[in-house]
């Protein structure tokens, strides 16, 4: 998994504009406010360096991606794994996208489950 250092720069404040365009203004202020002041550049380089350390293998086992039907069925592998919450991090450049596909199939497909 590489992190382009400029996706992680432009991506931070992108999300942040989501999150108060969905209505979670403080929030994304004090996101904003910490991403600004977090990280120096150092600390980026060296995060987006240990992130490309980490074998593809071991992102795709604890990532969920694909389309709903495939991300229904890695989701059931955690739930049989004993997992019972899951966190989803839409990836920038696809999350209008990735919320869409989980209202539409994904979140009715598992309140559907007895």
């Amino acid at each position: 998994m590489i992190i382009d250092k400029g996706v992680v720069h432009r991506g931070m404040p992108r999300c942040v504009k989501k999150a108060k365009a969905l209505g979670y203004e403080d929030l994304s202020k004090e996101a904003l406010q910490t991403w600004e002041t977090g990280f120096t550049k150092e600390q980026v380089e060296r995060i987006a360096s240990l992130a490309e350390k980490i074998p593809m293998d071991a992102v795709k086992e604890v990532s969920v991606a694909g389309t709903a039907d495939e991300a229904i069925e890695q989701i059931e592998k955690f739930m049989s794994a004993g997992v019972d919450l899951l966190i989803a991090l839409p990836m920038v450049d696809k999350f209008e996208e990735t919320i869409k596909e989980y209202r539409r199939k994904i979140i009715p497909y598992f309140k559907s489950l007895p």
